[in-house]
């Protein structure tokens, strides 16, 4: 292959600095100490888009691209709290972060990305519906995994009211369910 492939490693490059990101919500209101990274999140989320999408017979493709993408920006805005902005501002900081981190790309790629972005955010289709409840589930998910490390589950309950709050589907709701059976048994009710 002859072909200049110098944008695309810059592109990988940079979005590879979500690996590096802490998500912050786990420490600031739950004390964990070392918290999963953006990157933890993003591969946790994308495996189950992969499932559920074919577990429900959606575009699975699209599901996984959307969860990919999702938090992709977070390598240049880091990982912003809800209430520390805007949402309007919030997604504008997004999706420019996301133009900057994928203009390497042939205008195809990028054009394809960020309307799945685009696409995600508006919660519009049912992939995006999915894709959206997955993100707050895998939250709901490692609030299992940090209880079991011993974080207080009363901590982690703001965790289990925000996905609660938060996830639409039929489908993801059941998951939510089925998922809060396997909080350890110290812990205060879950939704």
């Amino acid at each position: 292959m002859s072909e200049d492939l110098s944008g695309l490693v810059r592109t990988l490059v940079q979005c590879s600095g979500v690996k590096d990101i802490e998500r912050r919500g786990w420490k600031v209101r739950a004390g964990v100490g070392a918290p999963e990274s953006v990157a933890d999140h993003t591969f946790a989320t994308a495996l189950a888009a992969m499932m559920v999408g074919d577990l429900l017979g959606l575009d699975t493709l699209n599901l996984v691209r959307m969860a990919l993408l999702h938090d992709v920006c977070e390598a240049i805005t880091g990982d912003v709290q809800p209430g520390e902005m805007e949402l309007a501002r919030k997604e504008e900081l997004e999706m420019a972060a996301l133009g900057r981190l994928l203009r390497d790309l042939p205008s195809p790629l990028r054009r394809k990305y960020l309307l799945a972005f685009r696409e995600f955010n508006s919660g519009a289709t049912p992939e995006s519906v999915m894709a959206r409840d997955l993100d707050r589930i895998e939250m709901a998910l490692q609030a299992i995994a940090y209880e079991r490390r011993g974080v207080d589950g009363k901590l982690l309950d703001e965790f289990w009211k925000t996905a609660d709050e938060k996830v639409k589907s039929r489908m993801g709701k059941a998951i939510l369910r089925s998922a809060a059976t396997l909080r350890p048994r110290n812990s205060s009710p879950s939704p």
